[in-house]
């Protein structure tokens, strides 16, 4: 179980590395992140976290049209918390698995 502020490193395989600035020979295994909150529904439970990377935006320019740039920014993603153990990990200074 992970707790909100707890820091967990995240199987590359779950996020949409497509939208990120990153080579795919130089993608790594697992990003960094950080839970920001857990909740219950009818289906179970669920942490949503973020992840500080560099991702891909699209933009428009009434000149030049559409072209894409990268910026440094928190994207958010919510997983079930089974994922923790498989492809979400606590850190050292995370929680408990």
């Amino acid at each position: 179980m992970v707790d909100v502020g707890d820091k967990i490193k995240v199987s590359a395989k779950v996020l949409p590395t497509h939208k990120m600035d990153i080579e795919p020979e130089d993608l790594p295994e697992y990003f960094e992140g950080e839970v920001v909150s857990v909740r219950k529904n009818t289906k179970g439970w669920f942490f949503k976290f973020k992840v500080y990377e560099q991702w891909l935006r699209e933009e428009f320019d009434n000149e030049c049209g559409y072209y894409t740039s990268a910026y440094m920014e928190y994207k958010y993603f919510t997983l079930p918390m089974c994922a923790i153990g498989k492809t979400a990990h606590p850190t050292e200074n995370g929680g408990d698995t």
